[in-house]
């Protein structure tokens, strides 16, 4: 593979059990553990949530230039120098290049701001849970600045509530209740490099995905993706990664997405990956095979059952593709633009007592994002400091998995998107964190209680809940009350009206009207907020919705209706969403009126499925 990066997290969950007492965290780690397991009765469902070590020490002495626009910045509080410990991914590329490398370079712009950083790698989220909860340990002891732990650490947003949840647990359990973990911006996101995998054939017809195996990290980024697109489609997920549904999406659970990816490319979990001699796969590739018991209702005895995809990352998609092959893209964090945000966490309590220190830190960073979005030079700049902080490869490398590149699967031909990331800076924070004129939940905050659902729901005993108000805005609202004409963020994407491959189509007739009418009834509200939930997670897809009606009346009138109809939904749609999720290039409505309708075995009618809205998501790429 070529790098030997650590998934973002592999114990994502895992946190809710850390055991923080000085400093230090307990944990556990094997192939099958425990923290796995399914919740007792939790069975097999369709998804309800998305709808959708080591550190250097050389020093560094590169000088950016000044800012885009200039803030003025108040004298610090905090002397010392702080500490961010985070995943290696390009995520923080904006942060790392403010800071000019590992340690605050002379003349960068964390120095211009009177800030101090270290930054360090830490692949792990429970020892980044240890890092805030020994921090917040010192402050109760009466140390105003603590010499341990961290006072950021960056993780992927999607995992919020889970991660968010098990610090608070650790620092209940402590005694630190009076400490609370809390966001407080973002640097950067996936655009790609995250990614669930599966053969063409689950592309072309999700439906064929029923019954299949996917190696990925329970709870992890890229698990969400497939859950996320398995909701999308209407197939269940087996939230048990001891048994075997043959109606559901299943799940190997593995430590580290290179586990996950080698479950696939070379069998490193149970018996030999290899190619189907028979049935319906003949020929087709696939990875380590189990033998499962069926899940309770589905099935009597046993079941093999093979890899056939996986939920990977950056480097792990590429090493997919050209250790074997046979797997593209199905749904990525380049559609589901907002999922995967690079968020630093901090306890709140310091964060407030340390206000200008906070807001200076996050200046240099809105305003390092901002540059390498726009200068070529300064991302590749960037992309070399980004291999010393991360002790990983050279500068080009990360420059190349920050851009995104494309290459052909060697068994299908087809060609396959690997990497992908964005720096963002303060008016991409102001777009995601905050609400837009209409109000309501912020992009941010809908992502946050989208996978919180999906954790919840599967997995109560370890994600009892997700806590509430996750983000201290106050930082990024008071700098953006000094910055006029900031301009629009860049979270939100374009749309040409050329978008032609569908990633996920549902019907919904459970999407109800007045009779005769175009009139939305009350009890549509909830099927319609997961759809509002999905579009605003999957920022990058364009949306096509489509009425249908039965074969009631005659055909001019339903034509006329299914377009009111399909009409109707989008407005809904629009007049709920956050500010620029549901623009009118991205979300296009057709009638077809009762010319498709749905007919049981017999071949009659069944009116009621044929009174239906049909919404397909749909990928430029």
């Amino acid at each position: 593979m070529g790098v030997n990066i650590k998934k973002k997290g592999w114990a994502i969950i895992a946190v809710a059990s850390v055991l923080a007492i000085g400093g230090g965290a307990m944990w556990m780690k094997n192939s099958h553990p425990e923290w796995l397991q399914r919740e007792q009765g939790v069975a097999s469902a369709v998804p309800q949530g998305t709808r959708l070590p080591g550190m250097v020490t050389a020093a560094e002495t590169t000088v950016v230039e000044e800012p885009v626009y200039a803030l003025s910045r108040v004298a610090s509080e905090h002397a010392g120098t702080l500490r961010v410990r985070g995943i290696a991914w390009n995520g923080q590329m904006s942060a790392i290049y403010a800071n000019g490398g590992v340690n605050t370079a002379p003349g960068s712009l964390m120095a211009r701001h009177g800030v101090s950083v270290n930054y360090g790698r830490q692949d792990m989220y429970p020892a980044l849970t240890a890092e805030l909860v020994s921090f917040a340990q010192e402050m109760r002891d009466g140390t105003a600045d603590p010499t341990s732990g961290a006072h950021f650490v960056v993780i992927m947003g999607d995992a919020g509530g889970s991660f968010l949840y098990g610090v608070q647990d650790a620092l209940n359990r402590a005694g630190l209740s009076d400490y609370h973990p809390k966001v407080v911006f973002a640097s950067g996101f996936s655009r790609g490099e995250d990614k669930c995998m599966g053969p063409p054939e689950w592309a072309r017809d999700p439906q064929k995905a029923k019954g299949g195996l996917i190696a990925a990290v329970i709870r992890d980024g890229d698990w969400n993706l497939c859950v996320a697109w398995a909701e999308a489609n209407g197939i269940k997920v087996n939230p048990d990664i001891h048994t075997y549904d043959p109606e559901a999406l299943n799940f190997l659970g593995t430590d580290d997405f290179i586990q996950a990816d080698n479950a696939y490319i070379a069998g490193a979990i149970g018996t030999p990956a290899g190619t189907y001699m028979d049935g319906p796969h003949q020929g087709q590739p696939h990875g380590v095979c189990e033998n499962r018991p069926y899940a309770p209702g589905t099935g009597i005895g046993t079941k093999e059952v093979c890899v056939r995809g996986v939920g990977t990352w950056t480097p792990g998609d590429s090493a997919v593709v050209e250790g074997k092959g046979g797997l593209v893209g199905l749904l990525s964090t380049r559609e589901n633009a907002s999922q995967m945000a690079a968020t630093f966490i901090t306890i709140d309590e310091w964060a407030v007592a340390n206000r200008a220190t906070v807001t200076n830190f996050a200046q240099a960073i809105f305003t390092a994002g901002t540059q390498i979005q726009t200068d070529r030079a300064k991302l590749r700049s960037a992309a070399d400091m980004s291999a010393r902080v991360w002790n990983e490869q050279d500068g080009a490398y990360w420059f190349r998995m920050y851009t995104g590149y494309q290459m052909p699967d060697p068994i299908s031909g087809e060609m396959v998107r690997l990497g992908g990331s964005q720096a963002i800076g303060l008016a991409s924070n102001v777009q995601y964190f905050l609400p837009g004129r209409n109000g309501g939940r912020s992009i941010y905050q809908t992502v946050y209680d989208s996978f919180c659902r999906i954790y919840t729901t599967f997995y109560p005993r370890e994600v009892p809940s997700c806590p509430a108000n996750p983000v201290n805005t106050s930082f990024i609202e008071a700098i953006a009350a000094k910055v006029p004409n900031m301009g629009q963020g860049s979270i939100l994407s374009t749309f040409t009206g050329a978008e032609d491959r569908v990633v996920a189509s549902a019907n919904y007739s459970n999407i109800t009207f007045e009779v005769g009418s175009a009139r939305i009834r009350p009890e549509s509200t909830p099927v319609l907020n997961g759809i509002l939930e999905q579009l605003t997670v999957g920022s990058n897809l364009a949306v096509r919705i489509e009425g249908y009606t039965s074969s009631d009346g005659n055909a001019a009138d339903n034509q006329r209706l299914s377009e009111a109809r399909a009409a109707a939904v989008r407005e809904w749609l629009r007049s709920h969403a956050s500010e620029g999720v549901i623009s009118d290039t991205r979300v296009t409505f057709a009638g077809h009126g009762s010319s498709e309708l749905v007919r049981d075995a017999a071949g009659r009618e069944n009116a009621s499925a044929s009174r239906r809205v049909k919404i397909s998501l749909v990928s430029g790429e």
